[in-house]
């Protein structure tokens, strides 16, 4: 809070303090022992702070993390769900070697071994769907990542923003390559990931949304001219407001609802634009104008659907799912 940092004069950052705190803590602990670590915080930037106190600064890897799920009935967001910015438990070790990674070099090696390291985990935790197996990927990717430094790509070295950055894109993709699913267009895998980090009520705020925009490479005001997001109001008398963001995904199954969703994302992406009016001839037998290309594409697209909903990433019953397995039948009549 830089209103406190100024009240009281500190000098020096949170980033900087934290990693002293962590200093002073690991002198008690032995060369093989673990630190358990309790950690809330909403903003990106406070847990950039935590992975450079530990990892960068204080040579830590981290070994594994639960995410605690949120249950408070102010977040109208994530309630009840496990939440990538909310609380975790994490466990963290000295890391015995300096082991450099290229991720230049080693990017394919790399994600299969954050899928191998999510499939462990489903093993040995059960079953986990939607936003919380994303959650459960986004640690994985940390898990391994975490065991290098430094890190580096394209000849630079990453700090924790971009490690953080590297471990969102390693889950997105990690989900897509184990459920078998290959989507090109960018903006259609931003509206996939959005449609696996939306909360129960289809909506992401902003904090939750940094990950998705870190993931594909444009932010949410270019999400928001592509048709795949609007801002709605949050809060009420009791409750802080947030900026919130609803996904503009068809809710219902009905002609009406897709031409809505159609409405704003006609035009934005040929893909989704396609898949739409795929859609749309699945439900009412209306005309399909793509090319042969982009419609091979939008039904690789409709693939992908199917398969995050298999492996439990999407719901079977999600209006995408449901349209999609009717368009990938009627393709391969065709």
């Amino acid at each position: 809070n830089e209103g406190r940092w100024e009240y009281f004069k500190l000098k020096v950052s949170f980033s900087e303090l934290l990693a002293r705190a962590f200093s002073n803590v690991l002198r008690f602990l032995r060369d093989d022992g673990l630190l358990v670590v309790y950690y809330v915080a909403k903003k990106p930037e406070a847990w950039e702070a935590l992975i450079d106190a530990l990892w960068r600064v204080n040579g830590l890897e981290l070994v594994t993390a639960f995410p605690v799920a949120t249950e408070s009935e102010e977040s109208v967001v994530a309630r009840g769900k496990a939440s990538v910015l909310g609380g975790y438990v994490s466990v963290w070790r000295r890391r015995i070697n300096i082991k450099p990674l290229d991720l230049d070099t080693v990017r394919d090696t790399a994600l299969a071994e954050v899928v191998k390291r999510v499939d462990e985990r489903l093993r040995v935790a059960g079953g986990f769907e939607g936003h919380t197996l994303w959650v459960y990927a986004y640690m994985a990717a940390l898990e391994y990542l975490t065991s290098y430094y430094p890190v580096r790509v394209s000849g630079v070295e990453l700090n924790a923003r971009g490690l953080m950055s590297y471990a969102v894109t390693f889950a997105f993709e990690a989900l897509l390559r184990r459920a078998g699913a290959e989507v090109r267009d960018r903006v259609a895998q931003a509206y996939l990931a959005l449609r696996v980090i939306e909360g129960e009520n289809g909506r992401v705020d902003s904090d939750v949304l940094s990950h998705v925009e870190r993931a594909v490479g444009f932010d949410h005001i270019e999400m928001v001219k592509y048709g795949l997001l609007r801002e709605v109001e949050t809060g009420g008398p009791r409750v802080a407001k947030r900026k919130t963001f609803e996904v503009l995904a068809p809710r219902r199954e009905t002609v009406d609802e897709v031409r809505n969703i159609y409405h704003y994302q006609r035009g934005k992406s040929p893909v989704l634009d396609c898949f739409r009016q795929l859609q749309l001839n699945a439900l009412a037998k209306v005309p399909v104008n793509c090319s042969a290309d982009i419609r091979r594409e939008a039904t690789n697209f409709a693939k992908a659907l199917i398969e995050l909903s298999k492996v439990g990433i999407l719901d079977e019953d999600d209006v995408d799912v449901r349209t999609a397995r009717v368009i990938v039948g009627a393709e391969w009549w065709q």
